[in-house]
């Protein structure tokens, strides 16, 4: 599944594989500018035991871009 969930007005995008009963979060770091793509492999591979959701942070792939400070929405 993948999908776009509001938070603050700015859409991000989400991507959940796997049904496990241990659900691991992907959340990349600043210097990975499509987190969906780079790490769909891992993704996939990890899903056939686990349930894995990965999260694309603001002004990251396919998330919406803002002015806002990344760390923090006020």
């Amino acid at each position: 599944m993948e999908k776009f969930v509001e938070v603050h007005g700015y859409k991000n995008f989400v991507y959940c594989y796997g049904q496990g009963s241990i659900t691991l979060v992907l959340l990349s770091g600043s210097g990975v500018p499509f987190p969906s793509l780079e790490y769909k492999t891992l993704a996939k591979a990890l899903a056939k035991t686990y349930q894995v959701i990965g999260i694309e942070k603001l002004g990251y792939g396919r998330s919406d871009l803002t002015e806002n400070n990344r760390q923090r929405l006020s």
